[in-house]
Order: C-alpha cells, then sequence, then structure tokens
C-alpha cells in the first residue's frame, strides 16, 4: 500500500527539555515553538494564513503579520481583489480587540500618506477608521472615520468646479 508524504510524516521526533526523544504531531502548534519556527502571513495565500497564525500564534501577532503582507501587496500591486480581502478581514479583527483598533487605525493613516494606490482601494471599497460606532473603545468619531476617506475627495471636487467656472467665463468673453 503506497502511503502520501502527508501520510508518513504526520509526526516528528523533537527532543524535550531533559534531553528525551518525544513524537510530536506535525498539526500540533506546539511544534513550531519546539523547532523554533516564525510562522507568519504570506503573499500566496495570506486569508487561509491569517487563520492559521491566528490560531498558532494568536490574533494580535497575526493581524501584525497581515499589515506587513497588505504593505507588500500594495508595493508590488498585486491583485486588488486581493488587497480588499487582506484589508477587510484586517479591519474586522481589529474591531474585536480593543488594543488592535488603534493599531489599524495608525496602519491605516500612515499607510495611506506613504502609499497612494491604498486611498484609492479604500475609497473604492469604503474601507475607513475603525470608529467609536463599531467600537466603544475606538479614540474615532464617526465623522472623523467618514472625513478620513472623503476629505481629499471634496477638495479635488471643488478644485474642479472652480476650473469649471473659470472657463464658463472665459467662454463669455
Amino acid at each position: 500500500m503506497k502511503r502520501t508524504a502527508d501520510e508518513m510524516f504526520k509526526e516528528e521526533l523533537l527532543e524535550d527539555e531533559a534531553g528525551e526523544l518525544k513524537r510530536v504531531k506535525k498539526e500540533d502548534i506546539s511544534i513550531d515553538s519546539h523547532l523554533g519556527v516564525e510562522v507568519s502571513v504570506g503573499t500566496a495565500d495570506p486569508i487561509t494564513d491569517f487563520e492559521v497564525v491566528t490560531k498558532k500564534m494568536g490574533v494580535e501577532h497575526a493581524c501584525a503579520s497581515l499589515t506587513e503582507v497588505i504593505k507588500m501587496l500594495l508595493q508590488y500591486k498585486a491583485d486588488t481583489t486581493k488587497i480588499v480581502s487582506c484589508l477587510s478581514l484586517l479591519r474586522d479583527r481589529s474591531t474585536q480587540l480593543q488594543i488592535l483598533i488603534s493599531k489599524f487605525n495608525e496602519f491605516l493613516r500612515e499607510t495611506v500618506t506613504t502609499l497612494t494606490d491604498l486611498k484609492n482601494i479604500c475609497v473604492q471599497n469604503s474601507i475607513s477608521l475603525i470608529h467609536r460606532g463599531e467600537n466603544t473603545n475606538s479614540d474615532v468619531t464617526k465623522e472623523e472615520s467618514d472625513s478620513f476617506l472623503y476629505d481629499d475627495l471634496i477638495v479635488a471636487a471643488s478644485v474642479d468646479d472652480a476650473i469649471d467656472d473659470e472657463d464658463d467665463l472665459l467662454d463669455d468673453l
């Protein structure tokens, strides 16, 4: 009977603190700590990776790892759908924990100023700062959250209107 590699290597021998060898299942979360392996979210399948990292390392570590992946995806002009999925997941999970709310809001503010593609993605998909209406622990009001997305658009629209008005005046001459 043939066996797959997955079946053959379901367990691994690891040395414990006393120097004795123990059999450990690969699915066992502790195997990563025994092997000194850093678990993080990757760019190929970040949503699935996020869930695995959350189970193994906790949601705070997973969110920090996902923010780095989002920056990489933006930097390398990855598929917008993947970026939106990552941002939505990060925002959703961050809304649930007080410590993550301010980290998400800070990440979004900083990243929008350095990577302009993110601003467009956020506006098109209505992804904004987490406000008090979503979690009372947030220090951002609903108005601040809305203005974060749309202030630049309002300024741009008023500049366009001013240019149109100027063109109309020139047409009258």
